[in-house]
């Protein structure tokens, strides 16, 4: 089996055992234990706080580890320290509740760290063991197979525990999820390392640029693009309250919208799949943000549920190809001495977008309303879109 089918398999393994540990999931098991609403928030809301902070750190260090594969199997091996915990309580029931938080709470924060550790050497493995002229086309192909897997999982989650007992039902998830990290793990180790593939331009170009990020023009000028991206994806995110500030969304909404993302997100992946060889990838975060800037403010144009749902979905596709052509536009531009540290920055300062976006979504809709805020947000893509447009353009986007 060569590196290619091997990462393929690997990346859709790894990201059906994710699922079974993060959002919903966890949330609902740890509700299932009696863990209060306000012990689950709060468990959350360290989780990204030390994701954010785990980033910050290894960003210094990420690009002198000199094993990259074998540090990136041990980071996504070692988050099977929460699954082993969930299948511990799934099999003992009885453990009492402070016991049975602080199980769940250590060994998911601890899993995180490694999950943090992960997300970033998830930037820096291709090089070593794809072509990076098909990176595009693999990580089109893996979100849709990822995509289409995490519905299935969550269908058989919901169907299943509706049906029967719930603790022994989930440690068959559980289990399973344990096995797919398992197989991700070895077929990472068994990686035929493929050095000579490294860019010929991994040279940074003076010893004072290589000692500061911070110095590195592909990176200074895109600081605010990236932080205008993170604040147009945060607002997206709220979308469910947005809608039931303006009285068009209901309860049953949520389902619904989860829905429309998860289907969106495999259509969106087939479709960058398609055209990775045909369009480039700065064309594409082009159009598709001229798109949102169509679509977002458009979800409440009519004060329609039918209309809000609709231009949710488009909205929803048109961000994640976005998303799929941003990591892929940066091994353009980026030299592999930087790749590391580069990935830790761009996704904190999406990450502080967010953030920020979050804190500002109340303010903003008092001030502009819901129109206004969704077409602010949209402007927000666009001189994010045009920024990377002008930049790959102008000199800097260069083949693999």
């Amino acid at each position: 089996m060569n590196n290619n089918r091997k990462y393929f398999i690997q990346s859709t393994s790894y990201s059906t055992a994710n699922m079974m540990i993060a959002g919903s999931v966890i949330q609902g098991f740890m509700l299932e234990c009696g863990i209060a609403e306000n012990a689950v928030a709060l468990y959350l809301s360290l989780v990204q706080i030390l994701q954010v902070s785990v980033i910050l750190v290894i960003s210094m260090i990420i690009d002198k580890i000199r094993n990259v594969i074998r540090a990136y199997a041990w980071s996504m091996v070692l988050q099977s320290i929460l699954f082993l915990s969930l299948i511990f309580l799934c099999v003992f029931q009885n453990v009492p509740l402070t016991p049975k938080y602080l199980l769940v709470f250590a060994s998911g924060i601890l899993t995180n760290v490694f999950l943090a550790v992960f997300n970033v050497l998830t930037y820096k493995v291709p090089y070593h063991i794809i072509d990076m002229s098909n990176y595009a086309q693999l990580t089109g192909l893996i979100g849709v197979v990822v995509g289409v897997g995490c519905i299935v999982v969550s269908a058989a989650m919901s169907f299943f525990t509706a049906r029967f007992p719930y603790y022994p039902t989930m440690l068959g998830f559980f289990v399973f999820g344990t096995a797919m990290l398992l197989v991700s793990f070895f077929l990472t180790l068994s990686y035929i390392p493929v050095e000579q593939n490294l860019p010929k331009t991994k040279k940074a170009k003076s010893k004072e640029e290589k000692k500061n990020l911070f110095r590195y023009r592909p990176f200074t000028l895109l600081i605010l693009p990236n932080l205008l991206r993170g604040f147009c994806a945060g607002i997206l995110i709220v979308a469910m309250t947005i809608g039931h500030i303006e009285g068009i969304t209901n309860p049953a909404s949520g389902a619904i919208l989860t829905l429309l993302l998860q289907v969106g997100n495999v259509l969106s992946c087939f479709v960058y799949a398609v055209l990775a060889k045909r369009i480039s990838n700065s064309s594409m975060i082009l159009f598709s943000s001229l798109a949102l800037l169509a679509f977002m403010p458009a979800m409440l144009a009519r004060h329609s549920l039918s209309l809000f749902y609709g231009m949710y979905f488009f909205a929803n596709f048109f961000l994640n190809v976005i998303n799929n052509a941003v990591p892929v536009a940066v091994t353009k531009f980026v030299d592999y001495e930087y790749v590391g540290q580069y990935s830790s920055w761009r996704m904190l300062l999406h990450t502080a977008g967010i953030a920020l976006s979050n804190a500002l979504v109340t303010p903003v809709l008092g001030a502009l309303g819901g129109v206004g805020t969704l077409l602010v947000a949209a402007v927000c893509q666009l001189l994010s879109g045009g920024a990377y447009f002008l930049f790959l353009r102008l000199g800097r986007e260069r083949p693999i």
